[in-house]
């Protein structure tokens, strides 16, 4: 029997527990489809149980939205083609669009993306981090690409147009995040975007020139499982420690840390935290979690929970 729930269409990552779990629980309130990859995949993640589907089956977003037809959608983020597209498309259906922030960022990183982009004249900067899975930023743009995006436009769109077709021009000039910063423009935005600070939203408002008015400020709702398992853990030993959390993101595409740059940060911190009598315990980011270049010492734990 077909649920007769309304359907929230999620462009969202289904293969981390870690991001994911919180949007699980809209499962009660809709009925669940996931929209992430380009092609279908073996690896579920944690969402075996809902449908998914592929960008790559659809000619048009607006064959997303008659096939689906989605009450809401939630993207985590409006930047590549297809979003932008399925955004358009949704605001000429009158479909709700929201933004759910799922890490923490800050305007200080557009900054960085324009400096680097005027010393390096190169839309990206990438460092090889062995055995991890970070993703290429910058979606290349194939003709399959540039018509699922252009059929978004219909008459209602017509006053945003000339923005519209030069989106294409500075997203192919200045890459992915100048790219977006260089044309500010609401045919892009979405409805709301739901942050869990201001200090995050200022990402968005930096980028997009987001009005603010369309902001939802609602803290992480990932840190109601996660003080759960702080209150409920019972350490190993009593011992001192110091924590580094890892964030591999920030380190490697952001600030263009390489591997054993890190790795010479740690060793002086263990070397500190030596001096001082203390262990040294580092929380691995889950796309760390199968990577084997990290120091190896005595008096550093590596954890991935």
């Amino acid at each position: 029997m077909k649920s007769e729930k309304p359907v929230l269409l999620l462009n969202w990552n289904y293969y981390r527990i870690d991001i994911t779990e919180s949007v699980l629980q809209f499962a009660d309130s809709f009925e669940l489809v996931f929209l992430h990859d380009y092609h279908p995949s073996e690896n579920t993640g944690c969402v075996k149980d809902y449908k998914r589907i592929f960008w790559n089956n659809y000619s048009s977003p607006y064959e997303i939205l008659n096939d689906i037809r989605p009450a809401k959608i939630l993207f985590y983020d409006i930047e590549s083609f297809h979003q932008v597209s399925l955004t358009i498309a949704a605001r000429n259906r009158n479909i709700k669009t929201f933004v759910l922030e799922h890490g923490l960022r800050g305007s200080y990183e557009i900054n960085i993306e324009i400096q680097k982009y005027y010393t390096t004249r190169s839309n990206q900067i990438k460092v090889n981090y062995p055995n991890t899975s970070i993703p290429e930023r910058v979606i290349r743009q194939s003709d399959k690409t540039l018509k699922f995006y252009l059929s978004a436009i219909n008459w209602k769109n017509v006053f945003s147009l000339h923005w519209i077709f030069l989106f294409i021009y500075y997203r192919k000039k200045f890459g992915l995040t100048y790219g977006l910063y260089k044309i500010k423009r609401k045919f892009r935005w979405a409805d709301y975007y739901i942050n869990f600070t201001e200090r995050n939203a200022s990402y968005i408002k930096e980028r997009d020139g987001v009005d603010l008015q369309r902001f939802r400020i609602i803290g992480n709702p990932s840190f109601d499982s996660f003080f759960s398992r702080v209150n409920s853990f019972q350490p190993e030993s009593t011992e001192p420690y110091l924590l580094l959390l890892d964030a591999p993101f920030v380190e490697g595409d952001v600030f263009g840390m390489t591997p054993d740059q890190k790795n010479s940060f740690i060793e002086k911190l263990n070397e500190y935290a030596l001096m001082q009598g203390m262990r040294l315990y580092i929380k691995l980011h889950p796309i760390s979690y199968k990577s084997d270049f990290y120091v190896k010492h005595e008096n550093i734990k590596y954890f991935t929970i």
